[in-house]
């Protein structure tokens, strides 16, 4: 239900003749989770989003609902972290880098846990295969080529798996 009027509001925010669109604004959503980016996002924009949220009967969560400069603070969107990072090679330029964030590293390192709590009694073999599956589906989401910076998570991902295989075995 909440796609569907996530849907509208996409297309109100996102019309170039909107009020968002004139200033400038743009939603990025996945399902009932969303960020408005801009470089300047005025009061104005932040009452229409609240008047026409309103009239859905939606309420934003105000635990979620943080104004940030992106330029000086990271946030956190569909288990991405987005921080703006200095230039590794020491030039006076800035970028966006997108990790995992750290609570679905810690969410998979409880899966890993559990899995091998559960599972074992079956042969290396199997429990190989299962981990593989675990850890395999959690990059295929985390690893965007080209966008996301996964190498420090799959080697903290990779210390993590030698140092429980070894306590399991």
């Amino acid at each position: 239900m909440a796609n569907i009027y996530m849907n509208l509001l996409d297309r109100i925010v996102n019309n170039r003749q909107s009020l968002f669109g004139v200033s400038g604004v743009k939603m990025i959503r996945y399902a009932d989770d969303f960020v408005l980016m801009g470089k300047i996002i005025t009061t104005e924009v932040k009452d229409q989003l609240h008047h026409l949220l309103t009239r859905m009967d939606l309420i934003l969560n105000i635990e979620k609902t943080k104004h940030i400069d992106s330029k000086e603070a990271s946030f956190k969107f569909l288990g991405f972290t987005f921080r703006n990072d200095k230039d590794l090679y020491g030039r006076d330029l800035r970028y966006i880098n997108i990790v995992p964030n750290s609570d679905s590293e810690k969410k998979l390192r409880g899966k890993i846990s559990d899995y091998l709590k559960r599972h074992g009694h079956k042969n290396p073999t199997e429990l190989v295969r299962g981990l593989n599956s675990l850890v395999r589906g959690w990059i295929n989401y985390y690893e965007i080529r080209g966008v996301t910076n996964t190498s420090l998570s799959k080697r903290k991902l990779r210390y993590y798996l030698s140092q429980k295989l070894f306590r399991y075995y």
